[in-house]
């Protein structure tokens, strides 16, 4: 086993032992260290940390000379020795070659060395300076560099950055936080969680409330919109995998996606009658415009179809004139009648024994007599345009309007943690 030496004070009398991991494919040298050993002062490591001061005065080994003269006190592998080095010089007073600004893996590798040595006045200076720093560029931190801030600035007690990262932790998480190796405290790990699940929960009740008071009548003007109302908002839900309701821990689902989903949900617009709804309710109106009817007038064994517009008076079509035994002939609206057919000339179309003139623009069909003064039309025919409006109004009520409380109501409750809520042990 090889080791290396860093005297942090000259004249120590302790040895830190830091086990050095390396990873299988990496090797700097053809025999890497194995350990790094920090020559220290028990002295200013009892007077900065806490847990130095309980171990020494303890009946531990570690309180105990070596044969080489030194007291050894020798960690797991879990410190990074970089960060150790930096620590070890600020507890003994070497600050000229500390750096103003670190990376975050290494602050929150200082961090974890901090929390664990409970040395937290001795480094409080430079760890304040540090986190001015975080973070940095104009996107917010996400997945473990969130985690290693909302460790930072839960050790070095920066009381805002901790409600600021922990309310981005609540936002974004999709499932349980994940710690990504990091001794985040087990009780903020779980406050995170809980305020995330309180709020899914508060959020789909208000969903479930929303689809009762439509169901029940007491949202909407009339049933035609509520229908299309309560269709829209289940059919939002399914889309959105709100349907059926989802289990807690809700996983898979962050407050962030969803509020933003759940606040451009559109309903399909809805016009209707002027009587259906109060007149605060509309936000436009149009007239309808009737169209062309075409009408058939039949005798025993066929008819004849003619052309009217709407306003038209349409008395006469009510009361064919007879023609001959069999049949009818067409009876025009115009005041000018065709000539009377002299002989020798080209016969006029007229009802025959089995059919109907071939100047009929619709096919007539009533059955083996047919139907006396019927009228087919290629729009619906007059008789039953009778509850036809004249005017539609569209109305202003939308889905958007009964959800964006409820997204604005779990936006409020989108807090982020206090560090007061959390005393050192």
């Amino acid at each position: 086993m090889s080791t290396t030496r860093i005297e942090i004070d000259p004249e120590g009398d302790t040895l830190v032992i830091i086990p050095v991991k390396l990873p299988s494919t990496q090797s700097e040298t053809p025999n890497p260290p194995d350990e790094k050993h920090f020559l220290c002062s028990k002295k200013h490591l009892t007077l900065a940390s806490r847990r130095a001061a309980r171990l020494f005065s303890s009946q531990f080994r570690e309180a105990s000379v070596e044969s080489d003269g030194l007291y050894h006190w020798k960690f797991e592998a879990i410190f990074n020795h970089e960060a150790f080095s930096l620590v070890s010089k600020i507890i003994h007073g070497k600050t000229r070659g500390i750096p103003r600004t670190i990376k975050l893996d290494l602050l929150a590798d200082i961090a974890t060395i901090v929390d664990d040595l409970q040395c937290h006045e001795a480094v409080a200076y430079f760890s304040e300076n540090w986190l001015l720093w975080w973070p940095s560029g104009s996107e917010e931190p996400r997945g473990k560099a969130l985690a290693q801030l909302i460790l930072a600035s839960f050790v070095f007690e920066h009381a805002s950055l901790f409600e600021t990262y922990t309310k981005l932790a609540i936002r974004h998480s999709d499932d349980v936080p994940s710690t990504f190796g990091l001794p985040i405290r087990a009780d903020v790990l779980s406050q995170i969680e809980n305020t995330r699940t309180q709020i899914f929960e508060h959020l789909f009740d208000g969903l479930d409330k929303l689809y009762d008071r439509i169901l029940d009548g007491s949202v909407g003007c009339n049933p035609a919109c509520q229908a299309l109302r309560l269709g829209s908002l289940l059919q939002a839900r399914k889309k959105l995998g709100l349907y059926p309701r989802p289990s807690s821990p809700f996983p898979k689902l962050s407050l962030d996606s969803l509020l933003a989903s759940l606040a451009t949900v559109q309903s399909p617009a809805y016009f209707g009658l002027p009587n259906q709804g109060p007149v605060a309710m509309y936000s436009g109106k149009w007239s309808i415009e009737n169209s062309t009817t075409v009408v058939v007038t039949r005798g025993f064994f066929g008819g004849q179809s003619k052309s009217t517009q709407p306003g038209t008076n349409n008395a006469s079509v009510s009361s064919p004139q007879p023609s001959g035994l069999l049949g009818l002939s067409a009876v025009s609206q115009n005041t000018n009648n065709p000539p009377t057919r002299q002989l020798g000339a080209p016969p006029q179309p007229t009802v025959g024994l089995f059919g109907s003139s071939t100047a009929s623009q619709s096919p007539a069909s009533g059955g083996s007599f047919g139907k006396a003064n019927s009228k087919v039309g290629t729009n619906t025919p007059a008789a039953e345009n009778q509850e036809q409006p004249a005017i539609i109004v569209k109305h202003k009520c939308r889905l958007k309007d009964l959800i964006e409380p409820l997204v604005m109501a779990a936006e409020k409750e989108i807090t982020g943690l206090k560090l007061a809520d959390f005393p050192r042990p």
